[in-house]
């Protein structure tokens, strides 16, 4: 199975903003980023020929706040935002590349949210259109937005999961049946192509090899090797043609 593992986060499928609807006077509110609201819950109050109370527009949390101190504001500033937890995605930022070889419905484990059991997600958007960000190292990337629907969610990490929780996303790119596999460790260069060391009558032997796909931990040998051959794992400099070895 080739994979590609990637960092995402899970988001609010369901976010509504609230703005000031008059130029007045607002209040500070109680509430910060993370509290819990009620459907009409009261936020702040908004004075201006009268006093009229915020209320959150849904059940949810507050996910932003654009405004937490009293004083004037203008008809239509952003206040606060707040987000439903009872509708959750994934969402990843892809290498375009990356996101071409993914496919509408393409299933996806989430890994490392918190849990002891991996959650499913399905792709259920591949956006169309690319964007320049750079990276944590400074290069410039294209990359596109890709979002997945979460499978099943158990009752107990409704409660638990969170806008922006941080989470590792692993898609299945391809799938080869009867395939022979040699692990990432024993593979090295020798100058264009790759090689191994296989043990016949204990010794070392360089062999060059053809290999196609590979995932996080093994390569699909495609010409070279056959089934059952002993290799030597992460060969050091200690390893040459002919060294006498033994099998562990």
């Amino acid at each position: 199975v080739e994979t590609l593992s990637v960092e995402g986060k899970i988001r609010s499928r369901t976010r509504q903003t609230v703005y000031a609807y008059a130029t007045g006077n607002i209040s500070s509110t109680k509430f910060k980023v993370g509290d819990t609201l009620k459907k009409d819950e009261e936020i702040a109050k908004l004075e201006w020929d009268k006093i009229v109370a915020i209320r959150s527009p849904l059940d949810g949390v507050i996910t932003k706040i654009y405004r937490d101190s009293a004083g004037p504001i203008n008809r239509g500033e952003p206040l606060f935002e707040v987000s439903s937890l009872s509708d959750l995605e994934v969402v990843v930022d892809l290498l375009t590349p990356e996101a071409v070889r993914l496919s509408l419905k393409g299933r996806a484990q989430i890994k490392n949210w918190g849990g002891e059991e991996d959650l499913i997600a399905q792709i259920f958007q591949i956006s169309k259109a690319g964007a320049v960000k750079t990276s944590a190292l400074g290069v410039e990337e294209e990359r596109t937005e890709v979002r997945l629907v979460l499978s099943q969610i158990p009752e107990v990490l409704k409660t638990k999961l969170g806008d922006n929780y941080h989470v590792d996303v692993v898609f299945q790119i391809s799938q080869v049946a009867q395939a022979l596999t040699l692990p990432l460790g024993a593979l090295f260069k020798n100058g264009d192509n790759w090689a191994i060391y296989v043990i016949e009558n204990k010794r070392a032997i360089l062999r060059e090899i053809k290999i196609g796909k590979k995932n996080d931990r093994v390569a699909l040998v495609s010409e070279g090797l056959h089934e059952g051959e002993q290799v030597i794992l992460f060969p050091g400099d200690q390893i040459r043609e002919g060294t006498k070895v033994k099998a562990n």
